[in-house]
């Protein structure tokens, strides 16, 4: 009989770890980048949350490294999610993973600083990203132990104001010089713009149509001059120039 509570007792306590680990998030959990309030203690300014190399100002379709970093006094393990109005993120710390398009922890973190990287959307515009950063306790429950802050940043996107001010690899173009079309070789479906550049530094929306590996732009609409093309696909970006007669 004795024996038979005991085994209860031990089933009963196994039963209660496995539960308290679930709850507990250890895998990260979506939230907008807004909140661990629902399973963590409270918002706290005791610990404190920031991202590094982010830019202010981006590049349509141009990959970014930066950094979320969280620090408490006493705390020192950590979960996160971070969350964007637009572009895409990728993992690059061990133990994050995304999560319906954002950036969370998959498992609990002993380093407070995550590497990351973002590449900014092909739409040009204003967008925001949210990070929510957890300091927490490590006793495996959700109590008032746990400290978590917020922080918000905002990005806006563009095209390069020159093409000189982008490091792409080189494209190849013909007919050079054009009258009407030029073909660019390399370019498929798959990219995420095309813009063109006067020596002026004045961007022009080209009208582009593809045909397997290659990019059709006409150009008969153009002024007589030089012009240089920058492409994005896939996050790689490209360029390449050719003379309108």
């Amino acid at each position: 009989m004795r024996s038979k509570i005991l085994s209860s007792v031990a089933l009963f306590v196994s039963l209660s770890i496995i539960y308290i680990t679930m709850q507990s998030k250890d895998n990260g959990y979506t939230t907008s980048g807004t909140s661990c309030g629902n399973c963590h203690g409270n918002i706290s300014a005791s610990t404190t949350v920031s991202f590094a190399n982010l830019p202010t100002t981006a590049i349509a379709g141009q990959t970014y490294s930066a950094q979320f970093m969280m620090s408490h006094a006493t705390n020192v393990k950590y979960g996160f999610n971070i969350y964007a109005t637009g572009g895409t993120f990728a993992t690059v710390s061990s133990g994050t993973k995304l999560s319906g398009g954002q950036l969370t922890h998959s498992t609990v973190l002993t380093n407070g600083t995550v590497d990351f990287k973002w590449t900014a959307p092909s739409t040009p515009g204003t967008y925001t990203i949210k990070a929510v950063g957890n300091a927490v306790n490590g006793n495996g429950g959700d109590d008032s132990g746990d400290k978590w802050n917020t922080t918000t940043t905002t990005i806006t996107v563009g095209f390069p104001a020159s093409v000189s001010n982008v490091k792409a690899t080189a494209m190849n173009c013909y007919p050079n010089p054009a009258r009407n079309n030029v073909v660019v070789e390399g370019l498929t479906s798959q990219v995420n713009h095309i813009v063109l550049f006067n020596l002026f530094g004045q961007t022009i929306k080209p009208t582009y149509t593809f045909d397997e590996e290659k990019c059709n732009i006409n150009v008969s609409a153009l002024p007589t001059g030089t012009y240089f093309i920058y492409a994005v696909e896939n996050g790689k970006e490209m360029k390449t120039m050719f003379v309108k007669n």
